[in-house]
């Protein structure tokens, strides 16, 4: 069955361009480009910690000076990949937009993937930015942020279960608000309230613009292949990124275990 319907060159480019409207978190991530690293490399993300408060210093006397005191922190470069496969008929029956569809379901799938990994980053907070709590409301949210010290008005974001977002919604703190960089729900003491089925009932995230760092390829690389045994053919797509909290200080973990 000769193939002229999925063009890999053309695949790459739709895919590329819906991959980032199809991560829910992607605009409120810093975004960087991986480069030319490939599955198993390592990228250092690189923070540079603050130089300190300037004092006074008198006339004549030598201005203080601090160095740079850079931090690091290491993720693996993993590969998200997705094939679909298309049968004959479908391809010969000229019925709905055959590439379109494949376009669609491979970044749907491979963002899913990314995201899945950025939740996992947040799931993995522990230590001082965790928030134990025996009842999921507006005070315990309260009483989370306080983690934030006076940086307390950065833009952030809340992140909940559809189960928690459905009693947040009643509360009189609760505004209905729309956000242009994310598709939320309202706004609860200055956070932008996102809901996504990866947070779990009793569980809930605090994150600060730019928090989380994703790495990706700049394209996603799509390949064709045709299967003369079943007269079907193969579109796999496939990209590489590294994730990872890289303001361990920017998001907090909220988790509720209910009190007996």
């Amino acid at each position: 069955m000769p193939n002229n319907v999925f063009i890999p060159e053309l695949l790459s480019v739709g895919v590329t361009e819906k991959l980032g409207k199809a991560i829910k978190l992607y605009n409120i991530v810093n975004v960087e480009n991986l480069g030319e690293k490939t599955e198993g490399d390592t990228v250092k993300f690189i923070s540079t910690e603050y130089i300190g408060d300037a004092g006074v210093v008198l006339a004549g006397t030598e201005i203080p000076k601090a160095d740079f005191t850079d931090t690091t922190k290491s993720a693996p470069v993993k590969k998200y990949a997705k094939g679909v496969i298309f049968t004959e008929e479908e391809i010969m029956s000229g019925f709905g937009d055959v590439q379109g569809r494949a376009e669609n379901q491979i970044a749907k799938s491979v963002a899913a993937g990314v995201e899945n990994a950025l939740f996992a980053e947040l799931k993995a907070i522990a230590g001082a930015m965790a928030h134990a709590a025996t009842k999921f409301d507006v005070d315990e949210i309260g009483q989370a942020l306080v983690k934030f010290g006076e940086d307390i008005d950065d833009e952030k974001y809340l992140l909940v279960s559809p189960v928690d977002f459905a009693n947040l919604r009643k509360d009189p703190n609760f505004i209905v608000k729309t956000n242009e960089k994310v598709d939320s729900v309202g706004e609860i003491f200055g956070c932008t309230v996102v809901v996504s089925g990866r947070v779990a009932a009793n569980e809930a995230f605090i994150v600060k613009l730019d928090a989380l760092t994703v790495a990706l390829k700049q394209d996603v690389k799509i390949k064709v292949q045709e299967e003369a045994d079943d007269d079907t053919v193969l579109v796999n797509g496939r990209t590489h990124a590294a994730v990872a909290l890289t303001d361990e200080a920017g998001a907090i973990k909220i988790t509720v275990t209910p009190a007996p």
